[in-house]
């Protein structure tokens, strides 16, 4: 019986290979610190992934980890619909902000690919994992279609 030497690399349903295995989405970002007096971001310069996944008992998990092997990881549990992920608007870079419901909480990133034309599909991806499937754009999508359907 063969088995390969070497396991083979983590693959999205997009084909694309994955950076942390088992995440459900995932986006290379580095990590921007808010100065309290200020309300500027500083960033700081590491290398990471900021990915969500699925514990074995359910629970969603975001997580930055720097993309060294036996680099730093943050983690939080995380509760369908009560985060967020969107472009700061006030940034002429690519810098987003996870947004929590429940706190004043607010955690800052930057996107490190190269494409900066993916930024919006993996943003959407993201929301869609962690609002448990459906984003705020799918519900009024869905809203439309159910007020067309009663026309």
């Amino acid at each position: 019986m063969a088995t390969a030497l070497f396991s083979q690399p983590h693959s999205s349903s997009s084909g694309q290979r994955k950076l942390v295995a088992g995440s459900l989405a995932e986006f290379k970002a580095g990590r921007l610190y808010r100065d309290g007096e200020t309300n500027w971001v500083m960033p700081d310069n590491r290398r990471g992934v900021c990915y969500v996944k699925r514990e074995d008992d359910g629970i969603l998990q975001f997580a930055w980890k720097e993309k060294k092997p036996s680099g730093e990881i943050d983690e939080l549990i995380v509760f369908p619909g009560d985060v967020h992920l969107e472009r700061v608007k006030q940034s002429s870079g690519r810098v987003y902000v996870l947004k929590f419901q429940s706190s004043s909480q607010r955690l800052f990133f930057w996107m490190q690919d190269s494409d900066a034309s993916k930024d919006e599909a993996v943003v959407r991806e993201m929301n869609l994992v962690l609002n448990g499937g459906e984003d705020e754009e799918d519900e009024e999508d869905e809203e439309e279609e159910e007020d067309e359907d009663e026309e």
